[in-house]
């Protein structure tokens, strides 16, 4: 059986864009990657939690930056066969004034990390999405998140690319049901092994 670690922020543990304190059932959660005709049996471990950064350390919200609890993350549910990441939106913050080059490094990290404590694990990095936000904390993401997903494309990382999935949602940041199911998509065509 394959293991599959998802570890992201509130679209990955599956935030309700409706409702911020519901998080979206396991039937709606691109997490748990259904795939009807896979003959691969597999289970997914779903690490997501909400307002998680790539590398940012927060003052406002504790114990967000994901590379602080990654490494007692990978080692609490090793073996592993699959690491997808999904960080970066968040690193987007004005509050936090970080460019995409910088974002790149934090996420540049998980792969060295990975390598480091369980050396044949795929690790994959899920890109950006366009987001219609109007929160004046992500005034300029969708420039600085075109910019990541360019370094994240030249790069030697594994991309998975959901830039053309439109994030229309009541917020414009979390994803809808709909987006949910075409990160699913876009997941289980790039991984093709599910």
């Amino acid at each position: 059986m394959k293991r599959i670690l998802c570890y992201g922020d509130s679209n990955t543990w599956g935030q309700n864009h409706l409702d911020h304190s519901q998080r979206y059932d396991e039937k709606t959660r691109w997490t748990r990657l259904k795939n009807d005709q896979s003959k691969v049996e597999y289970e997914v471990i779903e690490e997501g939690l909400r307002a998680r950064t790539a590398g940012t350390c927060d003052d406002q919200n504790h114990y967000r930056s994901g590379l602080d609890y990654f490494k007692v993350c990978l080692l609490s549910h090793e073996p592993l066969d699959i690491i997808i990441i999904s960080l970066g939106t968040n690193d987007l913050k004005k509050r936090y004034k970080q460019s995409a080059e910088q974002i790149f490094n934090s996420l540049c990290k998980y792969s060295e990390i990975s390598s480091e404590l369980i050396p044949n694990c795929n690790i994959w990095f899920v890109n950006q999405t366009k987001f219609t936000s109007i929160d004046t904390e992500f005034v300029n993401c969708n420039n600085t998140g075109r910019m990541l997903n360019s370094l994240l494309n030249k790069s030697d990382l594994n991309t998975i690319d959901i830039s053309n999935i439109l994030i229309d949602s009541h917020d414009g940041l979390h994803y809808t049901p709909i987006n949910h199911s075409q990160v699913v998509k876009a997941v289980i065509n790039k991984l093709k092994i599910l």
